[in-house]
């Protein structure tokens, strides 16, 4: 294992089942964080207060019981193999309190990631990112969004030399809590259309720009996490994702986060009609979605998805395909989810006929 592989630490992550249902359990949590001063303000701090932050809150963590790995099931073998791979331990408990705590978790890490190797990341798409764990707690305390200056978080230059495989890990765990972010905000939007009254048309439009700005998040931890050399990727990356590392056909697949907001979106198209009345917030929400697409579309073609099979359509054979076309497919049926006006999904590419999940490594 390389000496930089080492150096990542496990990140104690709310199976995606498990995510908290109603907006009180996150209130709660909240509340208490901020209390202890311990919610997104500690991402403006010095360095080392974000160390010290990042100690108290993984020793929260420690406190939630980790969950028993699978025993069978392919599926289930897949996702724990995921998450071992990329140093994700699955905790149950105070749902509400896993959650925020995970998330500044993961955003610490990446801080630290990025004040030593630097980010190519425009200061928009830094913004972008930077804004989410704000954008949570205004929504669990129902507060009035807070203003977000883009020069509150100067895009760190970097002292030091960038680790692929570091940044590879870090990148990926803010990913999947970004994702269990955007989950949340498509299941709190459904429920604000199923409110059916006046008073909730403010939520569902709270809500829709919820959902967008999370999208957009996640778009910037994609960008970051591919933030280093093909060449890096090829000689040093790569090959921690074949075996005897893992098993054969290791895949973006695997992650259950992932498939977890598809069966959340699902759900949401049923009120989609509702959503699509708002006009505008719609369509933004409907390019928010898009720009994620294209950030999996990027990651892929940078890593040479352009011309050659991704790992898992080189594990069933399909030496012919190229990883990008199989990711643009799915983006095609992702956004389909969010589009009343189209009656069906679109066929999936034949590498993941029999998966609803998306990926891109």
């Amino acid at each position: 294992m390389p000496d930089e592989q080492k150096a990542d630490s496990f990140l104690r992550l709310l199976d995606p089942n498990h995510l908290p249902v109603e907006r009180e359990s996150l209130a709660r949590a909240a509340i208490r964080l901020v209390g202890d001063h311990r919610d997104d303000q500690v991402l403006r701090v010095t360095e080392p207060e974000r160390h010290r932050a990042r100690r108290v809150l993984t020793d929260e963590l420690l406190g939630h019981e980790p969950i028993p790995p699978a025993r069978s099931g392919r599926r289930a073998l897949d996702q724990d193999e995921h998450d071992r791979h990329f140093g994700v331990v699955r905790v149950h408990g105070d749902s509400g309190a896993i959650f925020l705590t995970s998330l500044l978790v993961s955003y610490l890490d990446m801080l630290d990631d990025v004040e030593r190797g630097g980010t190519t990341l425009g200061q928009a798409q830094w913004t972008d990112l930077l804004r989410v764990p704000t954008l949570v707690f205004d929504f669990a305390l129902r507060r009035q969004a807070s203003a977000f200056p883009g020069s509150d978080f100067p895009i760190p230059a970097g002292r030091c030399e960038l680790l692929p495989h570091r940044r590879w890990h870090v990148g990926h765990r803010l990913f999947f809590t970004l994702i269990q972010t955007t989950t949340q905000a498509v299941t709190s939007l459904s429920q604000a259309v199923r409110a059916g009254d006046e008073a909730a048309e403010a939520d569902v439009r709270g809500c829709v720009d919820f959902v967008r700005l999370t999208t957009l998040g996640s778009t910037a931890a994609l960008r970051l996490t591919a933030d280093f050399s093909p060449v890096d990727y090829e000689q040093r990356v790569r090959p921690t994702m074949l075996p005897p590392h893992v098993r054969p056909g290791f895949s973006g697949l695997q992650t259950r986060d992932h498939r977890h907001l598809l069966n959340a979106m699902r759900k949401l198209r049923e009120d989609m009609a509702t959503v699509a009345e708002l006009g505008e917030p719609h369509a933004e929400l409907i390019a928010a979605i898009r720009s994620l697409h294209d950030a999996h579309a990027y990651v892929c073609t940078r890593f040479g998805g352009d011309t050659a099979p991704s790992l898992r359509m080189a594990a069933l054979g399909q030496q012919d395909g190229k990883g990008v076309e199989v990711v643009r497919g799915l983006a095609r049926h992702r956004e389909s989810l969010l589009e009343p006006s189209r009656a069906n999904a679109h066929d999936q590419p034949r590498a993941y006929q029999r998966s609803d999940e998306d990926g891109h490594e």
